[in-house]
C-alpha cells in the first residue's frame, strides 16, 4: 500500500492522483493474476498525523491486506521464499567460512592447476567440495 503522509499540505491532492494514476498504469500493464487468483491492488491512502486523519483507514488497509495475504495463500509463499532465501543465505555463509578456512591446505594447490589449464574451475570446484565431504552433482554448471 502506498501513504501520502502530511495530506493536509496544499499540494498533497495532486500527489495522490499521480500516485494512483501510475499504480492505475501499472495494473494496466501487469499480467493478469492466475486463474482463480485475486489482484490485490495496492491502495493509496492519506494521513496527517498531527490533525488524526487517515490513521485509522490506514489501521483498516493493513487489516485488509493482511486478510488478502492469508486467505490467498501469499503469505505461505512469501514466508516459504523467505525461508529458502535465508537457508540458501547460511549455506553460502557456511561455504565460504569453508572455503577460507581450507585456502591454505587445498585451495591454493587448485589454484596452481588453474592456473596452468590443467583443471577447469568447475572441476576445481567440484574437487574442493568433495574434499570438504560436500556432494555436487554431475549436472551442475555453478
Amino acid at each position: 500500500m502506498h501513504v501520502v503522509s502530511k495530506c493536509d499540505k496544499p499540494d498533497a491532492n495532486r500527489t495522490i492522483a499521480d500516485l494512483k494514476g501510475m499504480l492505475a498504469l501499472g495494473l494496466s500493464m501487469a499480467p493478469p493474476p492466475a486463474p482463480g487468483r485475486e489482484r490485490w491492488v495496492a491502495p493509496v491512502v492519506a494521513t496527517a498525523s498531527l490533525r488524526d486523519e487517515g490513521i485509522g483507514e490506514l489501521a483498516a488497509a493493513i487489516d485488509r491486506h493482511h486478510r488478502f495475504l492469508d486467505t490467498s495463500g501469499e503469505i505461505d509463499a512469501r514466508r516459504k521464499a523467505i525461508n529458502e532465501r535465508r537457508m540458501l543465505k547460511a549455506c553460502e555463509e557456511i561455504l565460504r567460512r569453508e572455503f577460507e578456512r581450507h585456502q591454505n591446505a587445498k585451495v591454493s594447490g587448485l589454484l596452481q592447476q588453474i592456473d596452468a589449464r590443467s583443471l577447469s574451475p568447475h572441476a576445481a570446484a567440484g574437487t574442493l567440495l568433495a574434499q570438504m565431504h560436500i556432494e555436487m552433482h554431475s549436472g551442475d554448471n555453478g
